[in-house]
């Protein structure tokens, strides 16, 4: 592990990418100003590895998702660029020694902004109050990223592995400013033939689908949480206002649904509507990735979320690929704990076989790490997606919240410990703890996770050359390259 578009609106016939049950199918499908041409799948650019840039935000709940799907795609045979700041870099557990050669770490340093702590890389160096300000220097990497890109693509397909033109960029939710910066490297005309007349043209401004380096959003909320936010025309149609408007849900989630935020929650999720320091709210990052990008990615399975994934495609009217859950494998969980705190940790104590239930913030993350070891839950959540997230989890019957009093912000001790009796020694426990063993079958079932990664590198192999640029264009077979 070291540190360090079109030209044509060209597609193949094949199976939609809406994911699984999805109404959206993500055909390809011709646009304006561009002739169309239907190609076998059975092409070099299907079977040659890919290059894809990896670049989460500065939180470690992202950044270990995006690891795992790193080496994900590396288990495949793909070479993997991963993108952050250099102390976060530094941070990071090992990278499985079977993948290692195929993941590059490259650091950006942050640029400084008054007010920022020295050396703050993440959310974890800064109080909650200062993560804008974390914000506006990640929006500061935009130019050594452009400068980044531009060199990567500077050989195109003449070299191999790290060293090739990027075919991907997966993001992460706050980067709205890097889909232009792959538009930069815009597509261009061109006349050719052969044994046969063969001409493309394509648009002198390029859609979100005519970018050299496609870029997909990897999105690490739960579906429900993606499913709340939306697309901003389905906003648009009914802006919400104030706090109370958070407290039901969305009329784009089919009736019933538990789908929506209470007291402290609403009063967070609406600050998330408003700009902050940077310019622009985190639902406003959210908006623009998700138009701009043409393939969203979302960290969610049909067995967990169930109808919720079909839906996002029908939300966002796009290919909305689900993950899996990308839970790490037990003993690489225990180990990667191991080597930095010795044998302390959360995840240890949930190995235990003395622990009957697991009382946390229902963040996604920390509920992976409990589903592994099939434990019921006791939750409180605090804000974000934890609030939905929970509401799923309670109806699901897999865990109790704790009840918060009337105006939300606050909970008494004696409703903790009723909440934990009720998990853990009632009768209504046995279920929750059955529940639970369910969801822990669920991860692991590697067939079903492994099948989640494998469409979504089909996708990624597919469809990248619908976006490359005239020397990396598909031919069909026989046609030489001019």
């Amino acid at each position: 592990m070291a540190t360090t578009s079109p030209s044509a609106c060209l597609h193949r016939t094949g199976q939609g990418a809406g994911g699984r049950g999805s109404a959206w199918s993500g055909k390809a499908t011709g646009r304006p100003g561009g002739a169309c041409v239907a190609l076998p799948a059975d092409t070099r650019l299907e079977s040659s590895p890919l290059h894809i840039v990896v670049f989460p935000w500065l939180a470690f709940g992202h950044i270990i998702p995006f690891l795992e799907l790193s080496e994900q795609l590396a288990k495949r045979g793909h070479f993997v660029t991963f993108v952050s700041a250099p102390r976060n870099l530094a941070k990071l557990r090992p990278v499985a020694a079977d993948v290692r050669p195929r993941i590059r770490l490259v650091p950006l340093p942050l640029p400084l902004v008054d007010g920022l702590p020295d050396g703050a890389e993440s959310t974890a160096d800064v109080p909650p109050e200062k993560v804008e300000l974390l914000k506006i220097a990640f929006d500061g990497l935009a130019a050594p990223f452009a400068s980044f890109l531009a060199e990567a693509c500077a050989y195109g397909e003449a070299r191999e592995g790290h060293s090739k033109k990027p075919d991907w960029i997966i993001l992460d939710f706050a980067q709205h400013w890097l889909p232009p910066i792959a538009e930069e490297h815009k597509p261009r005309t061109y006349h050719r033939h052969s044994t046969f007349s063969y001409f493309v043209r394509v648009s002198d401004r390029p859609s979100p689908w005519q970018v050299q380096v496609p870029c997909a959003v990897f999105l690490i909320f739960p579906a429900a949480c993606v499913a709340f936010v939306g697309p901003k025309e389905l906003n648009d149609a009914h802006p919400p206002s104030a706090a109370e408007d958070f407290t039901v849900p969305p009329p784009r989630i089919p009736s019933p649904s538990c789908l929506a935020f209470r007291g402290h929650e609403a009063e967070w999720t609406a600050g998330g509507w408003q700009p902050n320091a940077s310019g622009i709210s985190d639902v406003g990052r959210i908006w623009e990735t998700t138009q701009r990008c043409p393939l969203i990615v979302c960290r969610c399975s049909h067995e967990v979320d169930g109808p919720l994934c079909p839906l996002l495609g029908d939300l966002y009217r796009k290919p909305v690929l689900p993950s899996g859950l990308l839970a790490p494998e037990r003993t690489q969980l225990l180990d990667g704990f191991k080597g930095r705190v010795g044998g302390r940790g959360v995840v240890r104590v949930l190995a235990h076989a003395a622990v009957g239930a697991f009382m946390t913030h229902v963040g996604w993350s920390s509920l992976m790490e409990s589903f592994l070891f099939g434990h019921p839950l006791v939750m409180v959540p605090l804000f974000a997606d934890q609030g939905l997230t929970a509401r799923l989890m309670t109806e699901r019957r897999v865990g109790l919240e704790v009840p918060w009093d009337d105006c939300g912000s606050e909970f008494r001790g004696e409703d903790v410990a009723r909440t934990v009796r009720r998990v853990m020694v009632e009768e209504e426990g046995k279920e929750f703890s059955r529940n639970a063993k369910g969801l822990q079958e669920v991860l692991w079932d590697t067939a079903t996770q492994e099948r989640y990664i494998d469409e979504l590198v089909e996708h990624l192999l597919r469809r990248r050359g619908d976006y490359q640029d005239e020397d990396q264009c598909i031919r069909p077979k026989g046609l030489a390259k001019f």
